[in-house]
This record gives structure tokens, C-alpha cells and sequence, in this order.
């Protein structure tokens, strides 16, 4: 819900009678929460009149300056409400509008001439006729709402942005504490970029390291397929020397006790495990391990 706008008339005291006529124009955007307008003539008996109308500028976000001929030879207006006013346009902290009430050389009073002025061509509003009188408040009040709604605009964009920064910055606390791919894709996916680039980067940095990761795990594997297969192959050379031994003295025995079918199929033998074993030396060559 929009808060209104605190709004701080300006005026020379002879001019009161314009400030309420322009109050009654404003009374609705008062009544919808657009606005929140204060004069001096709200100053309760017993106040510090200056200390409450200074506290009044120091927290205006428009300040309407009901421009006559008193307004620029006073004193007090030129050298507090004004220049506290300018100082608080120049900080960008209010919108100053002049609104020229009595016909007088104000264009060059204070600087107040650098800004846009009411009603338009800046007609004095006392020099139109009584009749019309009412349509120049009318046009005057309307530009007044027509530049709080563009500050309310404003703030809200504000409001909004600074809502996002807020929820971006504890999505980034939460992200950051996970620290994983899907966290940081995830940040992006939501429209948060508060950190987009750093973001990007982790997500760069988290994907290398684990392409690295799995080329790592990949090699290992690798290797130890390597070292089994080379002890899987020196097993088997063991195994088929011991056979070949076993075959020998077999056959050694066969002859010696002349049983020669015997040791005919025993020699056959011993060939098909001597062939196979020259097989597995070529494999074994070509690993490296003899």
C-alpha cells in the first residue's frame, strides 16, 4: 500500500486564501492517500512556529511554492524555506513547484526559475478572471497529482527493486551454501542476478572440475583394468609353467617305464600348453611386464 506523499506549502501569509482554495482541489488526492499536505496555518498555539516548520521541509517530498510578491521579499521564506527546499531538491529528496499566484519577477528568485511552473505558461492564478478562476485550480491541482503519481511510480519501481535485491541477496546466502551446480543453475533459472557473473563462473568452475573428476575416475579405471589384466596374465604364464613342468615329468616317466602312447600324448599335450603360453608372452611382452 502506497504511503502518500508528504507535500509543504510555501507561501507569503498574505497569500493564505490561495492556499486554501488550492487545499479544497487537493482534499480527494488527500482522502486517497496521494497526498499529505501541510501549511503553517496547522501550527498549534504554544509551537516553536520555525522549529515545526523546519521539521516539516526536512521530510517534504514536494514542496509547492505559492509564488506572489510577498513571497519573494520575505525574508524568512528566502533564507530558510527556500533554501532548505532547493538544498532538499538538490540532494533529490523533493520535487519543488512553483505556482504563481500574483503577478511578480520570479524567474530569477532564489533559482526558483529553473523549474517547471503552475498553472501553465505560468499565468498568475489572481490575474485570471473570477469565473474561470476555479479551472486554473482545477489545471494546477491536476498537475500536483499528475507529479505525485509519477513519484509514487517511482518509489514503487524502488520498493520493488529493492524487494528483489533483498530476496536475490538471501537466494545468493542459500546458494552459496549448497555450492552445487544445480543450486547455482537454479539461482539464474529463478531471474535473480545480483551475482549473475559470479554465478556463471561457478557453474564454469563446477562443470571443469567435474569433467576432471570424471576423466580422473575414468583413467583410474582404466589403470586398474590395465593391472589386472597384467596380473591376470603372469597368474596364467605361472599356471601353464607349472603344467608344463607337471606334463614333463610325466612324460619324462613314461619313457622310462617305456610307455610310449603315453608319453606320445603327453608330448601333444605338453605342445598345445607351450603354444599357448608363447601366445601369452606375446601379450605380456606388449604390456610390458616381461
Amino acid at each position: 500500500m502506497q504511503k502518500p506523499l508528504k507535500t509543504f506549502i510555501c507561501y507569503a501569509r498574505e497569500d493564505h486564501d490561495a492556499v486554501d482554495d488550492l487545499r479544497k482541489h487537493l482534499k480527494q488526492a488527500e482522502k486517497n492517500k496521494i497526498l499529505e499536505i501541510w501549511d503553517d496555518g496547522e501550527i498549534l498555539a504554544g509551537q516553536n512556529w520555525d522549529k515545526a516548520i523546519k521539521i516539516r521541509l526536512k521530510t517534504a517530498q514536494i514542496i509547492l511554492m505559492l509564488v506572489s510578491v510577498d513571497f519573494i521579499n520575505s525574508d524568512y521564506i528566502g533564507t530558510t524555506e527556500l533554501q532548505a527546499a532547493l538544498k532538499r531538491h538538490r540532494d533529490g529528496e523533493a520535487t519543488l513547484i512553483p505556482i504563481i499566484v500574483r503577478r511578480c519577477d520570479w524567474n530569477e528568485h532564489f533559482g526558483i526559475g529553473q523549474f517547471q511552473a503552475l498553472p501553465k505558461e505560468a499565468r498568475p492564478i489572481k490575474s485570471v478572471e473570477l469565473s474561470i478562476r476555479e479551472e486554473i485550480y482545477y489545471e494546477v491541482a491536476q498537475g500536483i497529482k499528475s507529479v505525485a503519481q509519477e513519484i509514487h511510480t517511482k518509489i514503487a519501481v524502488s520498493s520493488s527493486t529493492e524487494r528483489q535485491r533483498i530476496k536475490d541477496k538471501a537466494a545468493w546466502k542459500a546458494v552459496k551454501e549448497l555450492n552445487t551446480l544445480e543450486a547455482y543453475e537454479n539461482y539464474l533459472e529463478d531471474g535473480n542476478n545480483l551475482h549473475q557473473e559470479e554465478a556463471q563462473i561457478c557453474i564454469l568452475d563446477i562443470t571443469e572440475a567435474e569433467a576432471k573428476r570424471k576423466a580422473e575416475a575414468a583413467a583410474q579405471r582404466k589403470l586398474e583394468a590395465k593391472r589386472l589384466r597384467e596380473a591376470e596374465t603372469l597368474l596364467a604364464l605361472e599356471k601353464l609353467e607349472k603344467e608344463i613342468e607337471e606334463i614333463k615329468n610325466k612324460k619324462n616317466y613314461a619313457v622310462q617305464n617305456q610307455n610310449y602312447e603315453d608319453a606320445a600324448n603327453l608330448r601333444d599335450a605338453e605342445i598345445r600348453l607351450v603354444r599357448q603360453m608363447d601366445l601369452i608372452k606375446v601379450e605380456a611382452k606388449d604390456m610390458g611386464i616381461i
